[in-house]
């Protein structure tokens, strides 16, 4: 199983397993136009999730890290890190992206040192240094989401009407 595919399946396996209450497993699969024996095989990964179930299935939720994890599978967008030691717990998820940041700080400045180079100028260091920062931006920003989905568990905010307002202001 693709690797993707293995992380919706484990966040529609978590998503299942913490129901809303007064939400059974068969609200979740009429919902999603589908069936309790299919819903089971999406979430042990057997099958393929169709993409429209899914995008039924976490706005019926209303669980964000499951729209997260359709989102990368679908459309390849970042999405939060999946990270046993840090998982809901803010101050883990709050170390780790500091971490990440300071990280990121360190591999852009020496990044753009070398992209500002004539490429006929550059060493083999300039396009490591280079290349290091197309990896570690992104990690920095799945770390941010992270702990920004801790924060809004730590504060019983709701993320999706934070992005929904965030996305009515200034979203593209």
């Amino acid at each position: 199983m693709e690797n993707g595919r293995k992380r919706l399946a484990d966040q529609l396996a978590l998503a299942l397993s913490k129901l809303p209450e007064g939400i059974r497993r068969k609200d979740v699969a009429d919902k999603a136009h589908s069936t309790q024996a299919a819903l089971s095989q999406w979430a042990s990964g057997k099958r393929s999730v169709d993409p429209h179930a899914i995008r039924l299935i976490a706005q019926y939720l209303h669980n964000p890290k499951l729209i997260y994890s359709a989102s990368r599978q679908e459309f390849e967008t970042l999405s939060f890190k999946d990270d046993g030691k840090v998982k809901d717990d803010l101050f883990a998820a709050t170390i780790d992206q500091q971490q990440q940041e300071k990280e990121r700080i360190e591999i852009q400045a020496a990044a753009f040192a070398s992209a500002i180079k004539p490429d006929r100028q550059k060493t083999s260091k300039d396009w490591e240094n280079i290349n290091r920062m197309n990896k570690e931006f992104p990690e920095e920003i799945s770390s941010e989401l992270t702990m920004w989905f801790s924060w809004c568990v730590y504060n019983h905010e709701d993320p999706m009407e934070l992005i929904k307002k965030v996305n009515e202001k200034i979203g593209g």
